[in-house]
């Protein structure tokens, strides 16, 4: 909470402050060096000019001058209430895919600042990754999200690439990264049943996970606790016929077992995998 005395010194701007019972700050404006542009509803309780109260909060103000401005003072006002995203992890690494098939990998945006996030879009350098939120795009302060990115690389080597989060406020630059090798080759035999597998097992910090499909259904792969909590969402959607790789990235979780779990449209299966730092 803060008001503005117009025309006035700090001694006199303590006087209003007494004066009125005010219980929050005065800030002195001797010269009128701060003009009004500013609507009325701004992220302060009350305005003060020289002689009166011009405003006091949304319910009870008893004058309105247009010739105060905030301008000089947007500044301050605006770092008191600046949305800040951060990213998890970052950079974002990805292992071997195959050319024609892809890796998802979950990235959690957090709105760390003070104020509300809007996420604008999320721009990719490079066409092998792409990313597509999970939920709303506007974030209280606090609030997280999952951004799935995906890896689809279209030739082989080591692709480097970066993901930019566009907001009003400005941008955040991840880097993002991932090795391409061929292909199976043409005519080798599709999977003729489902099966799944975990490497390296124990793992630090990264498990990778291959899914053979005999056929295209929705999946989804969930990370628990040994106690049975959830702990993350790997994958939720549809994958094609043939060989699959994801990865679960644990930098943020502890040493310890936990369960993977993988259901497909009438099979499941639950891997048992030990993270050991």
């Amino acid at each position: 909470m803060l008001s503005i005395g117009g025309n006035a010194n700090v001694s006199q701007a303590q006087i209003w402050k007494t004066s009125l019972d005010l219980s929050f700050e005065v800030l002195a404006d001797p010269n009128y060096e701060v003009f009004f542009d500013y609507t009325f509803g701004a992220p302060w309780d009350a305005i003060v000019g020289a002689n009166h109260v011009l405003a006091m909060n949304e319910n009870s103000y008893q004058f309105w001058d247009s010739t105060l401005n905030m301008t000089a003072i947007m500044g301050v006002l605006n770092s008191l209430f600046a949305p800040q995203p951060e990213a998890t992890p970052n950079p974002l690494v990805f292992g071997e895919v195959e050319v024609g098939s892809f890796e998802d990998q979950a990235l959690v945006l957090k709105n760390v600042g003070t104020g509300v996030l809007v996420l604008q879009n999320i721009n990719s350098s490079n066409p092998a990754f792409s990313a597509n939120p999970t939920q709303d795009s506007i974030f209280a302060v606090g609030d997280s999200a999952v951004i799935m990115v995906r890896f689809q690389p279209l030739e082989v080597g080591q692709i480097n690439a970066t993901l930019t989060f566009v907001t009003p406020n400005g941008n955040l630059v991840v880097p993002v990264q991932g090795n391409a090798v061929s292909a199976v080759e043409p005519g080798s035999v599709l999977p003729q049943a489902f099966s799944v597998g975990v490497y390296p097992n124990p793992f630090n910090p990264e498990l990778h996970i291959n899914l053979n499909l005999p056929r295209q259904q929705d999946v989804s792969v969930d990370v628990y606790t040994i106690t049975g909590t959830p702990l993350t969402a790997l994958y939720r959607g549809r994958l094609e016929v043939g060989q699959h790789r994801m990865t679960w990235a644990a930098q943020e979780s502890p040493s310890g077992i936990y369960l993977l779990r993988i259901v497909g449209k009438d099979w499941q299966e639950i891997k048992r995998v030990a993270l050991v730092r």
